[in-house]
């Protein structure tokens, strides 16, 4: 029995649509952005920062180096004086957590290390005590994050008094304070800023009684903890301006 004109045409439609319906199904499923692994951030290379860690908070210096050519880790850590290499130092498959041990003074030690574009936060489960806290990535050698004391000069008081920083510089982003004490105690809140290889620029305010005055404080690195700038309170400095000079120590 032959097929009529009319239905051929209409399997010839029906066809079609179903093709049609397939390549929508498979469009719909296909999540392009998921085709594509997400970049993991380059481990190897100096984190720097402060923790809670050997009897208070200390400037901390971690690196990481490797992989090597059967694929393993290594790396060691600063603090209070002395250098510790990892006795192992463990990477998970998804690239985003890191495990160390390293033995200290007869006691173990043990964390994980959740691993970030910018740095890395790291939580001790040996000891149990020591508070989780960030070591971020130095870039070409530079990174601000730590304590740091030296003097600093005030052109208003005309005298020299010595300074504290405290720093987070997570890549481009900066927040941090500076106290000092000149004609009456001075806390200083940065809350931006950019670094550009051993340059660097801070800003944010100055609070004096009820007023907030803008600050503003420039620098550039002597040596990788050794800074040097000028500083700024006010719109052109008239509240009051000077240097500084500080360092960051790991002893």
């Amino acid at each position: 029995m032959s097929l009529s004109a009319r239905h051929i045409g209409y399997f010839r439609f029906m066809l079609m649509t179903a093709s049609l319906l397939f390549l929508l199904v498979l469009s719909g499923c296909k999540t392009w952005p998921d085709d594509d692994p997400i970049p993991q951030p380059e481990l190897a290379g100096t984190y720097v920062g402060a923790g809670n860690i050997g009897g208070g908070l200390t400037n901390v210096l971690m690196q990481i180096t490797g992989p090597d050519s059967a694929g393993a880790l290594s790396g060691a850590i600063r603090y209070r004086s002395v250098i510790t290499s990892f006795s192992s130092l463990l990477q998970d498959s998804t690239g985003d957590t890191l495990r160390f041990r390293y033995l200290r003074n007869s006691t173990v030690y043990r964390a994980w290390v959740y691993v970030g574009a910018a740095g890395l936060t790291v939580h001790f489960e040996e000891p149990d005590d020591i508070p989780a806290f960030r070591l971020n990535r130095e870039v070409d050698g530079y990174n601000l994050s730590g304590l740091w004391v030296g003097p600093m000069t005030s052109s208003s008081a005309q005298e020299e008094r010595a300074a504290t920083m405290d720093m987070d510089q997570q890549g481009q982003s900066f927040y941090g304070t500076v106290d000092v004490s000149f004609y009456r105690t001075l806390q200083f809140h940065l809350t931006s800023g950019a670094a550009s290889v051993a340059s660097f620029e801070m800003s944010g305010i100055l609070t004096i009684g009820t007023t907030d005055y803008p600050a503003f404080f420039s620098g550039q690195y002597y040596a990788p903890d050794t800074v040097h700038g000028y500083w700024q309170a006010g719109s052109s400095g008239e509240v009051d301006h000077g240097e500084y000079l500080y360092f960051r120590s790991f002893e």
